[in-house]
């Protein structure tokens, strides 16, 4: 559509992007992120507070849900810095 509704009020994420509706439409999984690390919420389509899901450390991103309505997403782990 045309028209933009934000459905969570969580001001702490600095993005959010990969947003999908599961399967029942009643709630929207999407990537956060905070201090440049993503982690997967997810919030009523309605609109409402977002319930953060993932907290490993690393990149979790690409939400999707199964047909019968189990989360998946993908992991990355962090990046190490390597000295020489």
């Amino acid at each position: 559509g045309k028209e933009q509704k934000r459905v969570s009020p969580t001001p702490a994420l600095d993005s959010e992007r990969d947003g999908v509706y599961s399967p029942d439409g009643k709630t929207i999984a999407f990537a956060g992120e905070t201090n440049g690390q993503f982690d997967i919420y997810t919030v009523p389509a309605t609109g409402g507070a977002a319930t953060k899901v993932t907290s490993e450390a690393g990149d979790e991103r690409w939400p999707s849900f199964e047909p019968d309505g189990h989360l998946v997403y993908a992991h990355r782990a962090p990046n190490r810095a390597t000295s020489k």
